[in-house]
Parts: C-alpha cells; structure tokens; sequence
C-alpha cells in the first residue's frame, strides 16, 4: 500500500519541486535587474544562462563594494 502511494506521490512532489524551483528563479530575475537598474519588463526573454552570469556580476560588484 506504502509503495502505490510513494508511487503516485512522487509525480506530485516532482511538480511542486518544479514550481518551488520556477518561482524562485522568477523572483531572482527580478531582483538582479531591479540592482542593475534595468527594465524589470524584460524578465520573459532573460534565459537560465544569462541570468546565472548576471547574478555573478552582481555579486562580484557587492564584493567588491
């Protein structure tokens, strides 16, 4: 019985692991281009890649502050 609720759960969790994961990412987007000073309207079209090499200039220039 454990193992067929384990079974169905998982996708479950899997989608709210996502969800958890797509929200954060969102509200990173925002906040590195609100300490940028850009237009926070370009959050559809800042891809994965390019918001990781943002955040690391942002916080190579609060290091270096």
């Amino acid at each position: 019985m454990f193992c067929f609720f384990f079974q169905w759960s998982k996708p479950i969790m899997e989608k709210r692991r996502r969800e958890r994961i797509n929200r954060s990412l969102e509200e990173l987007k925002r906040l590195v281009l609100e300490a940028q000073n850009r237009d926070v309207s370009i959050l559809c079209c800042v891809s994965k890649k390019i918001l990781v090499i943002i955040t690391g200039q942002v916080f190579t220039k609060c290091r270096v502050c």
